[in-house]
């Protein structure tokens, strides 16, 4: 399953945000926040899947403000016209991660 996620500082943490499942996280670096954001989607999904069944899961998407900050940083990190692309880049990374589910160890 590909998800489409943000990591941007929020103060002096990082928050992460899982736009397609309206799920976040956040931690004192972009790497653990990422990292705590795959583990909190990853753990909704086994929920999710579990309870319902495949048959029953249904996207839960972010707010609008939120779909529309990842859209915004999305294209302007992207864009090669952009004179601050490297600057935007250090602030906000936004990207599709694919999330391998496994069952849960022992």
């Amino acid at each position: 399953m590909t998800v489409r996620v943000f990591v941007r500082p929020h103060g002096d943490h990082y928050f992460a945000c899982c736009i397609d499942l309206n799920v976040a996280a956040e931690a004192p670096t972009p790497e653990e926040a990422q990292a705590k954001l795959k583990e909190a989607v990853h753990n909704y999904l086994l929920t999710v899947v579990g309870r319902e069944g495949a048959s029953g899961f249904r996207p839960r998407p972010a707010p609008l403000p939120l779909k529309a900050e990842y859209w915004y940083w999305r294209i302007l990190t992207s864009t090669r016209l952009c004179q601050h692309r490297q600057r935007a880049s250090r602030k906000f990374d936004a990207y599709k991660q694919n999330l391998a589910l496994s069952p849960a160890g022992p």
